[in-house]
């Protein structure tokens, strides 16, 4: 009862994995579906339909295919990010991050990374407030704090097949702790690596108790 964060599989032992291959499989699954309703439906009225032709407004339909195309190409760069990175996952040291202490470990990457601009490391501690239900229901992210760090190098220089970006924050003693008790109203802690490399960005996100 006095260990909240033992009550998640992925914080119990540290190795919390990053929301990117959720992301990927999101993007992938929301582009087909979009795109399988959209664009036949845009085929049989400006095709098939003979009302709608020649009439100008009947374009406006162009529009649903063409967010489909904006969503493929989210999917096609999300597979393009995963393929080339793989799976993060940050192992803390300790567990959990402490307020008024530290938040510290490494994040391990299955890929060389060499960023001109080293490593962008940012800590967030979000308040999450939900309302309303069904259709109408509306999430809304508040930042209460928020530090960033920026690493020249990572931990494994030579390593032509993986990378280790080290972790260390200290925490404020007046914030509040992870807290996913309250459904509508919920304070999560984020911690996000970016760096720029040629092509596709590295960037990954972690879901961390503290």
């Amino acid at each position: 009862p006095g260990k909240p964060w033992m009550w998640k599989p992925e914080w119990a032992n540290g190795i919390i994995r990053s929301s990117n291959r959720v992301q990927t499989m999101t993007a992938i699954a929301f582009a087909l579906l979009w795109n399988s309703i959209s664009i036949p439906l845009a085929v049989m009225a400006l095709v098939v339909d003979k009302a709608y032709r020649g009439n100008p407004a009947a374009f406006l339909i162009l529009l649903f295919p063409g967010v489909g195309i904006l969503l493929l190409c989210w999917a096609v760069r999300a597979v393009i990010h995963w393929r080339k990175f793989g799976e993060s996952v940050f192992q803390m040291a300790p567990v959990p991050g402490v307020i008024g202490g530290q938040l510290g470990g490494v994040i391990r990457v299955p890929a060389h990374i060499d960023p001109e601009d080293g490593f962008h490391l940012t800590l967030t501690c979000l308040r999450v407030v939900t309302t309303g239900s069904g259709k109408h229901r509306h999430t809304t992210e508040h930042t209460l704090w928020e530090e960033s760090r920026h690493l020249t190098r990572d931990l494994l220089k030579g390593n032509r097949a993986a990378s280790a970006i080290p972790v260390l924050f200290a925490v404020p003693y007046d914030q509040p702790a992870s807290d996913d008790s309250a459904a509508t109203n919920e304070i999560r802690w984020r911690l996000r690596a970016e760096a720029a490399v040629p092509g596709i960005d590295y960037r990954a996100e972690f879901a961390v108790p503290v």
